[in-house]
């Protein structure tokens, strides 16, 4: 039950990025979240459950894959898949570089 910001550590060398530079928007509100912001819930112990802290629900998911991975359900991350049902940014503090995982429509479902 990783968080996202654990994740892109592994996976991108060098920056060390923290949950408050990344962020996403809620599909049914359409607020900027910060993921620090968002409401976390890592209670189940197959995923990481991010939501909207207008009290929407689920923005973003990390989880095990699911025996077949299909090609809008998420972003492989190692051993994770990140659920992002909007665009998810990371933008390094005092960074000209901006890391983009463009949404993936059944990421949710």
């Amino acid at each position: 039950m990783p968080l996202v910001s654990e994740l892109l550590r592994r996976e991108v060398r060098g920056d060390r990025p923290s949950e408050s530079e990344i962020w996403t928007n809620c599909a049914t509100c359409g607020s900027q979240v910060h993921l620090s912001e968002a409401f976390v819930d890592r209670g189940d112990p197959f995923e990481t459950t991010y939501h909207c802290p207008h009290g929407c629900g689920p923005i973003l998911v990390v989880s095990l894959p699911g025996p077949i991975l299909w090609e809008e359900g998420g972003w492989r991350a190692g051993d994770w898949v990140v659920r992002n049902a909007s665009d998810l940014y990371w933008q390094p503090i005092g960074k000209d570089r901006l890391l983009l995982l463009r949404a993936r429509i059944h990421a949710i479902d």
